[in-house]
């Protein structure tokens, strides 16, 4: 293998090095590693983090530049490594001469060149089938900053303070070219990398320091040293023999008397002495037995005294871990408490608000018990229990601030939606800043606990409690999707609320029982017009007097008045087109002409959003009809008053135009409880592609098409996630429109299976649609299904045939023509009542082959064409190996499966060979 190791920093100029010359040679394609950075993406508005931006920028620059050579599959990338010189820890410590350290506030995959290197190691040398991703534990910001000072202030005798920026990870260029990477992780702990990133801090000694240096240089006095001597008093007896020797010639009597006397005398006087001498030994013999006998006692007592001290000291020890044992028993009954509570309350999420709110107050008791005192029995204690209980208190601490927080900004939105619809009287603009301020606490506090539950082990809970966690995840997924969809439209909304002046808009009622292209028969219009961000009029007028009031004459296109025999166009037939913003100016165009309003957009909605809405509401009371409206009797009720004739009496109101007005009605005294479910319910149809928005303003609607809102036929491109070397796009746009004159789709259901087969120089597809009519009668507003199907195929594909039940049409039986930047293929189709019919297209794309390559296909949804279960088959040569998958599908050999979701928006499936 030859591995090619970038690390920063990086150039623009990197591309051009010679080791990259390798990458030319063909034989060695299949042998070159790239061991490449990727540092976490961030979005902030800190002027502190574009060096770090810059960082991502040029990982991503170069991996576009790297992946035009070699496979991805070739790329091993290493995340966030600790140095000093790049982001994070250059970021950490960038404001280090002002004495404070940065914290981004978001989680990051730290490790150091050291985890790193023993981690490639074993990987580089491992079979290299797919891209991998070398990344450290993940950890918030916030642990390791406070650990760094923590380190400062024991070796550093500085308290540094912490300034925490508004951040968020977003997900990294990167990884859109790479689908399913294997990711490794390297083992250190917050506590080493912290460590690693405190060695790069380097601080002058402190005054205390110094004045510790200064008393230890100081040169030495001469100490004057005295001496005490003891004197030692020794009694010394001498004894003196004096020998007196008589002159001879004295008597002898005499001098022998005396000599007797002197010598008794003397001997006398020598056993005195003996004496005296045995008494002094007896004397100092008897003193030092009892200095020794001191000496054993006062020894005896120190054993003694030693003694009682270890016994009392293991006796102080034991009753420590005793207590010790009690504490950490107490802790783990609270842990446990506080994951049931836990669970309990994501368990509760589906029923009503005073249950969650109980369960709330029940995890908020348990968990102000122990947050304090767990993060020091955890430092004390880092063992894995106490770390896992830490990340339940800690994801509990995020969940109890979400729930806050989402209560106050749901409190803001409620009343933003009364101020907007007259039931307040305060500014709607000022409300929709504090809104859109809480939205970015909320958002940041759920990117907090979504970093929590990714590290929260799952694996030892039972089935049921697991799944409860991972909807919950996928829950907090979708709400950081729908507020970052608000952040995107909240700064149009003064716009379209009429802050500068006054906006009119259509909110025109497609009935989907009787299918057209953009969702259905236009029924009924509504007018709302916003002045100064409230709604001060609305106006509900029934199509069909809509087109009595129309002024002038317009041709219809030509498919519209040969199938319809229409010899003028009316606005109950404007969306012919299936580009919402094409049909949207038509719309406008009759509006003006029959009611001389000029409006500013154009909202399409049709029965299933009236249903999602009835569901919000639980009913609508009809006083005209004595009926009351609910989600599931909606699509009886309509119907059951579908009308042939046109009515225009005040006495009997369209029933369309009724259940419009009357919901517009609803909706304006909303209750508070039921303002953001229903807020909800819309942007979900508008997800779903049922409710679609069209604003004459272009830099408003631009905001719209991005989030998929503007019903726009899409030119699709190769997904980012693919690459764009050798990309087939393969596009269906399958366009419906009821031509029978009654309400036919009510009744009907289709299956359409699309088979793929993937050529050395053409992609064939063929497309089966079955149609099944399960209405029971002709009676009207039942019959047969009379449609006219129009297929927008790509520019460049080629129309082999088009069968109905198994009989191949002529080129006279199909209608054929250029539109929106495709080729147009209608053909008609009648499908009886209780009957089924089979219509087949087949077409070819024609390319050359060029392994490896990727093939995608896009089914663009149409509005209102509901009970549709698609299915796609995608079949390749056997000596071609599928490298990536997306979305995720079943392998049956040569035979790829997709089974998307019903209903819920366009498709879009792909795979890359070699």
């Amino acid at each position: 293998k030859v591995c090619l190791l970038f690390e920063h920093p990086l150039e623009k100029n990197l591309f051009l090095e010679p080791p990259l010359s390798l990458l030319d040679k063909p034989f060695l394609l299949d042998k070159i590693v790239c061991i490449l950075p990727l540092t976490s993406a961030i979005e902030t508005s800190d002027n502190l983090a574009v060096g770090w931006k810059k960082q991502v920028e040029l990982e991503v620059e170069l991996a576009i530049n790297l992946s035009k050579k070699i496979d991805a599959s070739r790329f091993i990338f290493y995340t966030d490594l600790v140095k000093k010189n790049l982001s994070p820890t250059q970021y950490f410590l960038s404001q280090l001469e002002q004495k404070i350290l940065l914290d981004p506030g978001i989680e990051l995959t730290l490790q150091t060149t050291q985890a790193l290197a023993a981690r490639l190691a074993v990987v580089i040398l491992s079979p290299q089938q797919e891209t991998k991703i070398i990344e450290g534990k993940h950890g918030l910001s916030k642990v390791y900053v406070q650990k760094i000072r923590e380190v400062c202030d024991r070796y550093h005798q500085i308290r540094l303070p912490i300034r925490q920026a508004m951040s968020r990870v977003i997900k990294h260029p990167i990884l859109e070219l790479v689908m399913c990477p294997m990711i490794e992780t390297t083992t250190e702990s917050s506590d080493e990398i912290s460590r690693a990133i405190a060695r790069f801090i380097g601080f002058s000694a402190t005054e205390s320091q110094e004045e510790a240096k200064r008393t230890l240089t100081r040169p030495l006095h001469k100490a004057k040293l005295y001496k005490t001597w003891n004197q030692i008093k020794r009694v010394s007896q001498v004894i003196v023999l004096t020998s007196n020797d008589s002159v001879s010639g004295q008597k002898t009597s005499v001098s022998g008397q005396k000599m007797v006397e002197k010598t008794f005398k003397s001997e006398i006087d020598e056993s005195k002495t003996i004496n005296t001498l045995f008494s002094s030994l007896r004397q100092y013999q008897k003193q030092d037995h009892l200095n020794q006998m001191t000496k054993k006692t006062r020894l005896g007592f120190r054993k003694l005294k030693h003694r009682k001290f270890l016994f009392l000291g293991g006796m102080g020890i034991s009753v420590t871990a005793l207590g010790l044992l009690v504490l950490i028993c107490f802790f783990m009954i609270n842990v446990t408490k506080i994951q049931t509570r836990f669970l309990d309350y994501l368990n509760s999420r589906s029923l009503p608000i005073t249950a969650q709110e109980k369960k709330i107050a029940q995890l908020k008791k348990n968990s102000a018990s122990i947050s304090g005192r767990l993060g020091f029995i955890n430092q004390l204690f880092p063992i894995a229990i106490f770390s896992q209980a830490q990340q339940i208190s800690e994801a509990t601490g995020f969940l109890l601030s979400l729930t806050e927080q989402a209560a106050q900004f749901q409190s803001t939105t409620n009343l933003l939606y009364q101020e907007v619809m007259g039931q307040a009287e305060s500014s709607s603009f000022l409300t929709l800043e504090k809104a859109n301020q809480e939205v970015e606490q909320v958002f940041r506090t759920i990117s907090l606990l979504q970093a929590e539950l990714k590290n929260y082990s799952v694996d030892k809970l039972n089935p049921t409690d697991r799944q409860l966690v991972e909807q919950y995840q996928q829950y907090l997924a979708d709400q950081e999707k729908s507020l970052s969809q608000y952040q995107q439209l909240s700064s149009l909304f003064p716009l379209l609320l009429g802050q500068d002046q006054r906006q009119v808009y259509a909110i025109v009622l497609q009935n989907n029982h009787e299918l057209r292209p953009t969702g259905g028969f236009i029924q009924a219009v509504a007018f709302l017009t916003f002045n100064q961000g409230k709604l001060i009029n609305v106006q509900v007028e029934d199509v069909y007097g809509l087109d009595q009031k129309l002024k002038g004459i317009k041709e219809p296109p030509a498919d519209l008045k040969q199938l319809l025999g229409e010899k003028r166009w009316f606005l109950r037939d404007s969306n012919w087109s299936p580009d919402f913003p094409e049909s949207a100016e038509q719309i406008r165009w009759f509006i003006d002409k029959s009611l001389g309003v000029s409006v500013d957009g154009v909202i399409g909605i049709n029965i299933r959003v009236l249903e999602e809405m009835l569901g919000v509401l639980e009913q609508l009371n009809i006083e005209e009809h004595n009926e009351v409206l609910t989600k599931k009797n909606l699509d009886e009720r309509m119907e059951f008053h579908s009308e042939v004739q046109l009515i225009d009496t005040a006495q009997n109101r369209d029933y369309a135009e009724l259940i419009l007005f009357k919901l517009i009605d609803a909706l304006k005294i909303l209750p508070q409880e039921k303002i953001v479910p229903l807020l909800s319910s819309l942007v979900k149809m508008a997800n779903h592609k049922e409710l679609l928005v069209a604003v004459f303003d272009s830099n408003i609607q631009s905001s719209f098409y991005s989030l998929g809102w503007s019903g726009a036929l899409i030119q699709p491109e190769c997904p980012a996630v693919f690459g764009e070397t050798n990309c087939v796009v393969d596009m269906i746009a399958q366009v419906e429109a009821n031509i029978g004159v009654n309400k036919a789709n009510y009744y009907l259901e289709r299956q359409i299976d699309d088979s793929i087969l993937l050529l050395p120089e053409q992609v064939i597809h063929k497309r089966i649609i079955s149609f099944k009519n399960k209405a029971q009668t002709n009676a009207w507003p039942k019959g047969p299904y009379k449609a006219y199907t129009r297929f927008y195929l790509p520019q460049n594909a080629q129309v082999k045939s088009i069968k109905i039940n198994d009989h191949e049409l002529g080129l006279e039986q199909m209608i054929k023509n250029q539109e929106l930047n495709r080729q147009v293929v209608g053909v008609l189709t009648e499908t009886a009542v209780k009957a089924e019919t089979k219509l087949q297209l087949e077409y070819s794309l024609p390319y050359q082959q060029q392994t490896p390559f990727t093939y995608v296909f896009f089914d663009q949804k149409q509005p209102g064409a509901r009970n549709s279960s698609p299915r796609v088959f995608l079949q390749h040569a056997p000596d071609l190996s599928p490298t990536l998958i997306a979305p995720q599908a079943e392998v049956q050999g040569d035979v790829i499966v997709f089974n998307p979701s019903k209903d819920t928006g366009h498709m879009f499936v792909g795979v890359t060979v070699e």
